[in-house]
C-alpha cells in the first residue's frame, strides 16, 4: 500500500476531509492533493505535520495496517443479505454499523 493509500485509509477512518487536513497539517490543499494523487512524495517534515493531525505517529502511517477480508465468501454472503433488503432495512444496518465505529473511538 502506498502512502497515499495509508493516508487516505486513515482519512476515511477518521472521517477527516482533505480540506480539514491540511489545514490541521498546516499545508495547502493542492500539496496535499498532489501527495494523495501520487503526483508527488510528502518530505520528512510534511508527513510528520500528517500523521501528527491525523493523530497517529509516522510509523502508523508508513505502517500497513489494512487487514485480509475474512473470505470472499463472507463478502459474497454480506453483497446477497443487503441487496434482499428494503431501503428501510439497508438504512437501519447502516445506523447500526455506524453506531458501532463510534462505540470503537471512544
Amino acid at each position: 500500500m502506498t502512502i497515499a493509500e495509508r493516508i487516505k485509509e486513515e482519512m476515511n477512518r477518521r472521517e477527516i476531509s482533505q480540506n480539514k487536513l491540511a489545514k490541521a497539517a498546516q499545508i495547502s490543499q493542492s500539496g496535499l492533493s498532489s501527495i494523495l494523487s501520487g503526483a508527488s512524495s510528502p518530505k520528512e517534515n510534511t508527513l510528520q505535520a500528517i500523521a501528527s493531525a491525523l493523530g497517529i505517529s509516522v510509523s502508523e502511517l508508513m505502517t500497513d495496517t489494512k487487514k485480509e477480508a475474512p473470505s470472499k465468501g463472507l463478502d459474497d454472503s454480506l453483497v446477497e443479505m443487503l441487496t434482499s433488503l428494503s431501503p428501510n432495512q439497508v438504512q437501519r444496518v447502516l445506523d447500526f454499523v455506524s453506531g458501532l465505529k463510534a462505540a470503537d473511538k471512544e
